[in-house]
């Protein structure tokens, strides 16, 4: 029954069609049977792309019936701009290709150069200056621990060898870590803990309590695979023994006054703020 109103439906289609076509049309091209393809509903559903298409007057494409001129025809690379990199990356974000990093920048997007490991060298005290942390963070990318992802724009800059023994604040000695594996290189190391050994060019040899050793490149290797991360590490100044205190070992830093007391002191500071400048500009009352 459905069939029968099917093609009803279609011969009174093709009846109010050829009505409504001109004269001097030319009759429809016949189907594989022979049958006028115009009047078939199936055959209709399965019309090519559009020839606006083809042209380029339009950017849909049939995917199941693509053109020749597509299929044939690569897609010529684009030209790199001028003074950009092959490849970019955001700080604590993805890598974006040449064409995007020139856009951004000629919207106005601030681009801070990294220096280069020529120009960095020891450090007198125990922060590394801005520059130095730069060329550290975008030199790892990521917490340098086995397995951990952590950006390295929000890690902690740890000292491979501790800065108390070595003095030495040098690219060679620092390396992005997270909060919770610097806690634990920290307070889980020495005999059954975790070791870690750093080379010129920033990797990371780990030996953990097992005895299993990891080896963690630096994470620029993969975006940068050209880029020289090398800084020879210099032999820290002699320094006499550390001698331990019998009654202390490793301990965070204690507070001097409870969250609650520091949340009550800042309030009462900047209420006398406020009433020093009261008593110095009256309201005109």
């Amino acid at each position: 029954m459905g069939v029968r109103r099917l093609g009803q439906r279609g011969r009174r289609d093709r009846r109010r069609a050829d009505h409504r076509a001109p004269r001097d049309t030319p009759p429809p091209n016949p189907g594989p049977d022979g049958r006028p393809v115009d009047g078939d509903p199936e055959a209709e559903a399965e019309v090519g792309p559009d020839p606006a298409a083809e042209s380029g007057d339009s950017a849909a494409v049939s995917e199941a019936n693509p053109p020749a001129a597509f299929a044939a025809t690569p897609a010529a690379p684009a030209a790199r701009p001028a003074g950009c990199p092959a490849t970019a990356v955001i700080a604590g974000g993805p890598a974006i290709p040449a064409a995007l990093l020139s856009e951004l920048r000629r919207l106005g997007v601030a681009v801070r150069p990294v220096p280069t490991a020529e120009r960095l060298g020891a450090e007198p005290g125990y922060r590394p200056p801005t520059a130095l942390q730069r060329f550290l963070r975008n030199r790892d990318l990521t917490c340098c621990f086995p397995g951990c992802h952590h950006p390295a724009e929000y890690c902690d800059l740890d000292h491979t060898r501790a800065y108390a023994t070595s003095r030495l604040t040098h690219p060679g000695n620092l390396k992005c870590l997270c909060r919770k594996h610097h806690l634990l290189k920290t307070f889980w190391t020495g005999t059954g803990g975790w070791t870690d050994h750093q080379l010129p060019d920033g990797t990371i040899e780990w030996t953990s309590p097992t005895g299993h050793r990891y080896t963690v490149p630096p994470g620029s290797r993969l975006p940068f695979p050209h880029w020289n991360t090398t800084t020879p590490t210099p032999e820290p100044a002699p320094t006499g023994p550390a001698v331990p205190s019998p009654h202390r070992g490793p301990s965070m830093p204690l507070r001097t006054r409870t969250r609650r007391q520091q949340h009550h002191a800042a309030i009462t500071a900047e209420r006398r703020r406020n009433q020093a400048h009261i008593d110095a500009h009256p309201p005109p009352f």
